[in-house]
């Protein structure tokens, strides 16, 4: 028997849920598919914790230069006047 359609280009539409590979026979394949699923996962929790420190580095740096040039744009001897810097707008820079 020829592929329908929609087997045939998965972009049409789902196939329907008779594909051989869920034969309840088929063991060795849902064991290595869920290896790979199992797989997958992990190196999506290991990229996330990635990006997870990336972010806790780059906003901490970005906290402390701000708050040095903060400092530092108070000058000696200047009082703080307690009300938020407001940062200048840089255009095309």
């Amino acid at each position: 028997m020829y592929p329908s359609e929609y087997e045939r280009d998965p972009g049409l539409g789902h196939r329907p849920h008779t594909d051989r590979h869920d034969a309840p026979g088929d063991s060795h394949y849902l064991q290595w598919r869920s290896e790979q699923l199992r797989r997958c996962d992990d190196d999506y929790r290991r990229w996330c914790d990635e990006r997870y420190q990336r972010f806790c580095t780059e906003f901490g740096a970005w906290r402390e230069q701000r708050q040095r040039s903060q400092h530092l744009s108070q000058g000696p001897g200047r009082p703080d006047s307690g009300a938020p810097q407001t940062p200048a707008l840089s255009i095309g820079g």
